[in-house]
C-alpha cells in the first residue's frame, strides 16, 4: 500500500470527444469547495433516495443531529466535507461542467471508519469509496466511472477497494458490478437518520 496522501494531487481535467458528450472537467476539491459539496451532495441524495424511498426519508437524512456518516443538519453545513478535504489521505475529486457548475463527486478514505467497528467481521485496514454520486442529469455520460477511476487513482489497480450501498439501489449496485466490485455479506440494517433501510459491503481486490 502507498503510503497515506503520497498520491499525485488530481489537476483539472477535461474530456471533450469532438461535441459527441457533454464536457467534464475533474479536480480535487479545496476547503473553498466544501458548501459546494455539501450542496451538491444533498441535491444528488434527493435525486437518489428521493424515488426509492421517499421524501420523508431524505429529509430524515439530512436533518438529523450530526454524529452519522454524511449527516449533514443545517446548522453544520458542510462540517463533514470539511473534514474529508482537509483529511490529508482522503481525497475528494469533484466534476464540474462546461459551465462550471458541480454535477458530481466522488470520495475515498483509508477505512474501516469507526462506526464500522463491530458491524462486520473482516475489518482490516482497506481503501473505502465513501462517496460516489452524479446528478440525474449526466446519467450515462461516463461521468460516475471517470469519478471513480479518478479518486482511485493514487493506489494500485490490486489494491482491495470497498464500499457501502444501500440495498433498491439497482442503479449504483449494477454500476460498481459492471467495475469489478462484488457483494461481501447479507444486508445489515441501517442505523440512526438512515433506519428502516438496510445497507450492504462491496468489494473488488
Amino acid at each position: 500500500m502507498k503510503p497515506a496522501g503520497s498520491g499525485p494531487r488530481v489537476g483539472p481535467r477535461t474530456h471533450d470527444d469532438g461535441g459527441r458528450r457533454p464536457v467534464f472537467s475533474l479536480r480535487e476539491a479545496t476547503a473553498r469547495d466544501a458548501e459546494a459539496l455539501t450542496a451538491l451532495r444533498r441535491r444528488c441524495q434527493v435525486q437518489t433516495y428521493g424515488p426509492l424511498f421517499g421524501r420523508q426519508y431524505v429529509r430524515s437524512i439530512q436533518s438529523a443531529p450530526s454524529g452519522a456518516p454524511d449527516e449533514y443538519p443545517a446548522g453544520q453545513a458542510g462540517a463533514e466535507d470539511r473534514g474529508h478535504i482537509a483529511e490529508p489521505s482522503t481525497r475528494v475529486v469533484l466534476a464540474h461542467d462546461r459551465d462550471g457548475e458541480p454535477v458530481g463527486f466522488a470520495i475515498a478514505a483509508d477505512g474501516p471508519a469507526d462506526w464500522e467497528y463491530g458491524l462486520v467481521g473482516d475489518q482490516e485496514p482497506c481503501r473505502e469509496l465513501v462517496s460516489l454520486y452524479t446528478v440525474d442529469a449526466v446519467h450515462g455520460t461516463g461521468l460516475g466511472a471517470r469519478l471513480l477511476e479518478t479518486v482511485l487513482d493514487d493506489r494500485s489497480a490490486a489494491e482491495p477497494v470497498y464500499l457501502w450501498v444501500m440495498e433498491g439501489n439497482d442503479r449504483a449496485v449494477a454500476f460498481y458490478r459492471k467495475h469489478g466490485f462484488v457483494p461481501l455479506e447479507d444486508g445489515l440494517p441501517c442505523e440512526g437518520a438512515w433506519a428502516g433501510q438496510r445497507t450492504f459491503r462491496m468489494r473488488r481486490g
